[in-house]
């Protein structure tokens, strides 16, 4: 009987861990959503304030919809990347 009891106390503590652990994958998913949207954020105004200068990237392929990029800031020639246009 106090195997029995020892290994439903084992079962208990894992299905805790479990528990806790998935809490806390969730509240970190959570947090990188906020930080990805805050990036685009941040993109889409650093597209609107930069005076871009536009150089083609000759590493894409023939058929990227975007092939170039600006040396001053780094962002490539699509608004919408960035959160729409103006």
């Amino acid at each position: 009987m106090s195997a029995e009891s020892e290994n439903h106390s084992q079962l208990k503590n894992l299905q805790e861990e479990i528990r806790k652990g998935l809490s806390e994958l969730d509240a970190l998913e959570h947090k990188v959503i906020s930080q990805k949207k805050y990036l685009h954020a941040l993109r889409g105004e650093l597209w609107d304030l930069c005076d871009h200068q536009w150089r083609r990237d000759y590493s894409c392929a023939f058929d990227d919809l975007c092939k170039h990029y600006c040396m001053v800031c780094g962002l490539w020639r699509d608004r919408s990347l960035y959160g729409g246009g103006r």
